[in-house]
């Protein structure tokens, strides 16, 4: 979990100063996803995301915009809707406006989040990255068996 929070802090360092914000978020982004109801969208699916982005050369032309995608790509989670991804991504959006950004950025991390819901790539700024995030939210998909079935329970 320190992992996480000194990963997350540093990212946010790069946009803004305010490291009382940052860490407010922080709260808000750990209450999320460790929330009783959470047995996959977690941080442990957090966890295993940044570790596979670190150690793969994937082809990303803005890592920190992937990054906060990562972040927020399941901060929203209700099995019984079917919106959770435009959520999350109102979630981001939300957060992201108080940071130096563009809007064609804050729409960039947006577009990339929505495409988890179906796990197709439909970003208008950067299909590569879009491609990438997929890969990596369902890369727990391609361990071996029983890698994965530990990992399940």
């Amino acid at each position: 979990m320190d992992q996480l929070k000194t990963r997350w802090t540093n990212l946010c360092a790069i946009y803004t100063p305010d490291e009382d914000f940052v860490l407010h978020q922080w709260r808000l982004l750990e209450k999320a996803y460790t929330t009783p109801n959470r047995f996959y969208h977690n941080l442990t699916h957090l966890h295993t995301i940044f570790t596979d982005l670190d150690q793969y050369d994937l082809p990303i032309e803005n890592k920190h915009l992937l990054e906060f995608a990562i972040w927020f790509h399941d901060v929203i989670y209700d099995a019984v809707v079917s919106d959770n991804e435009e959520q999350s991504a109102i979630a981001a959006k939300d957060f992201l406006v108080h940071l130096l950004l563009s809007k064609e950025e804050i729409q960039h991390c947006f577009e990339l989040i929505v495409s988890t819901q179906r796990h197709q790539a439909i970003s208008t700024f950067s299909k590569r990255d879009n491609e990438c995030l997929i890969d990596l939210d369902l890369g727990v998909l391609a361990w071996d068996w029983d890698e994965y079935e530990a990992y399940t329970h």
